[in-house]
């Protein structure tokens, strides 16, 4: 009798969360592919970030499996309001904030550049002009604060 092979969150090679470690190890994949995908994914469409954060709820950690769904989830929760902590001291960083100032500009002017080409006109402010004014200004301003720092 063979046991079933079990999807967990990795401990080894995790970053984040150990989702896309734990997805690599359970498809015998390098967990970089998975990482790519949720970045190109969380690009193109902002609900894959959530996706992430249910996955990393809802799936159990290495030392964790076999454990109540109800204990998994309270553990992983757990784990995640530890983590925030250390993401934001992270980004909040001076390097950090003009580097993601910088990415948020350039993603703000292709966002834009986008918009523009698909009208082939200056536009009005309207609603789906608003989003990647407000990405450039917040890269701006982030890298206004890096550059003032």
């Amino acid at each position: 009798m063979t046991t079933a092979k079990r999807l967990y969150r990795s401990d080894k090679n995790r970053i984040l969360g150990g989702v896309c470690s734990g997805l690599g190890e359970y498809f015998n994949v390098d967990p970089v592919i998975f990482r790519l995908i949720f970045l190109v994914l969380a690009i193109f469409e902002f609900s894959t970030i959530f996706i992430y954060f249910i996955l990393w709820i809802i799936i159990p950690d290495k030392s964790h499996v076999g454990m109540d769904a109800k204990e998994t989830m309270s553990e992983n929760v757990k784990d995640i309001s530890e983590k925030i902590p250390e993401i934001t001291n992270h980004f909040g960083s001076r390097n950090n904030r003009l580097g993601w100032g910088i990415l948020l500009v350039i993603l703000g002017l292709y966002f834009y550049y986008n918009v523009l080409s698909n009208h082939g006109i200056l536009p009005t402010i309207d609603l789906q002009y608003l989003f990647p004014l407000l990405v450039i200004f917040a890269g701006g301003w982030l890298v206004s604060m890096g550059i003032k720092k």
